[in-house]
Order: structure tokens, then sequence, then C-alpha cells
């Protein structure tokens, strides 16, 4: 068992390490004893652990403020993602949350184990009131930031449909257009061929009363040619 190194800065710690602390805390059982091991608390397992402590230069006290280091740095890593407001650190957020409220559990048999030191066991109460504390306002911000991603999500969803809905009106725009369009000149090309048609009848009828004015010409001749050619007329009376 190593000795507390009093000179180590066990405020330096990674969210790993907070997470790896948290879990221990939580296994607390009655009757156990705590012992710093660098930047971790460890469970005392040994057949003499008065002597243990005592040698490393342990004591429930020391241990207290230990724990105390790591939630206090639990709450500034807590407080650092929620200011962030990161939907990537979320999860990160809601396990330390997790394991801060296991870490209650541990807490509470750590207190049972020294029920006839009052002081210690008052200052536990007081690091469980902060953790529950602390937990209730990462729950809210978990909730808050899960309301936030909802309304802006409908928010894409909106922009998304607005957007698709001016692409369509100006789809169906164009192609009304081009209809008209096209309509237009099938028009124009139909007034085209009235217009031809409506031509070639004038023609037609001009040609006609061409005729007609040739045939009226011809009838004189036709008439007298024939009366040309008639027998003349005898009087029978002059016999």
């Amino acid at each position: 068992m190593e000795n507390i190194d009093k000179t180590t800065d066990n405020t330096d710690m990674t969210l790993e390490e907070i997470l790896v602390n948290l879990t221990l805390i939580s296994k607390i059982e009655i009757g156990d004893k705590l012992y710093q091991n660098g930047k971790f608390i460890n469970i005392d397992t040994s057949y003499f652990q008065f002597i243990s402590r005592w040698i490393s230069g342990n004591n429930r006290n020391d241990n207290l403020i230990f724990i105390n280091i790591i939630l206090n740095k639990a709450y500034e890593i807590a407080s650092n993602v929620i200011n962030e407001r990161n939907n990537e650190n979320t999860q990160q957020l809601s396990r330390l949350s997790h394991d801060l409220k296991n870490s209650i559990t541990g807490l509470t048999n750590l207190k049972l184990t020294y029920y006839y030191d009052k002081l210690f066991q008052s200052e536990i109460d007081v690091i469980i009131e902060n953790i529950r504390n602390k937990t209730e306002m990462i729950a809210n911000n978990l909730e808050f930031s899960k309301n936030i991603t909802k309304i802006t999500d409908i928010e894409n969803l909106n922009s998304n449909t607005n957007t698709t809905s001016s692409q369509n009106t100006n789809t169906i725009s164009s192609q009304n257009a081009n209809t008209i369009s096209q309509n237009t000149n099938t028009i124009s090309q139909n007034t085209n061929t009235i217009s031809q048609n409506t031509n070639t009848t004038n023609n037609q009828n001009t040609n006609v009363n061409q005729n007609n004015n040739l045939i009226d010409n011809d009838k004189p001749y036709r008439k007298n040619k024939h009366s040309s050619n008639l027998p003349p007329i005898v009087n029978n009376n002059n016999n």
C-alpha cells in the first residue's frame, strides 16, 4: 500500500478518473475502511486495516476531504459541460449524473460505519445533500437540452418543408408557363393554318368566279353559232 503523497495535486483529475472514483465510492459497504492511493480512493480489504492505515497515514477525516475533492471536481466538469451547451457532451453529463447518484449509497454506508462519530455523520449528510442538489440541476439541464433539440428539429423540419414547397411551386409555375407557351404556339399555328385555308378558299372562289365569267362570255358565241346553222324558214303562203 502506498503512503499518501501530500504534495500530489489531486484536483488535476480527468473525467475518467472521477468516474472511477465515484464507482469505487458507490461500492462502499457498512464496516469498510478507506484509504487513498494516488488519485484514487480505495477500500481496505487487508486483515490488519488499522495497522495498514496507520502506516500509510490514512484516517477517515483525510478520506472525507479527498472524497470532497472528487465530488467538487465532478461538479466543476458538469458545470463546464452545461455552459458549453454541446449536444455531443450530453452523454458524458448523463453518465456523470448517474455515478453521482450511485455514490450516495456508498456514502450512506460509510456514515453508518462511523455511527458513533456524529460530526463525521453530519459532514456526510451535507455531502449527500449537495450531490442531490447537483444531480437535480444536471437533470434539469439535460431536459432543457432535449427540449432545445426538439425545437431545433421542428424548426429544421419546417424550414425544409418551406424550401420543398417553394421549390415545388417554382417547378409548377415553370411547367405551367411552359405549357401556356406551348399552347400559345399551338393556337398561333392553328391560326396560321386557318388563315392559309381561308386564303385557299378565297383563291378557289376567285377561280370559280373567273370560270363563271368565261362561261357567261361564251354564251352569245354559242348562241350565234347555233343560229347560223339552222335551215332557213320556208314560207308556204307564197305558193
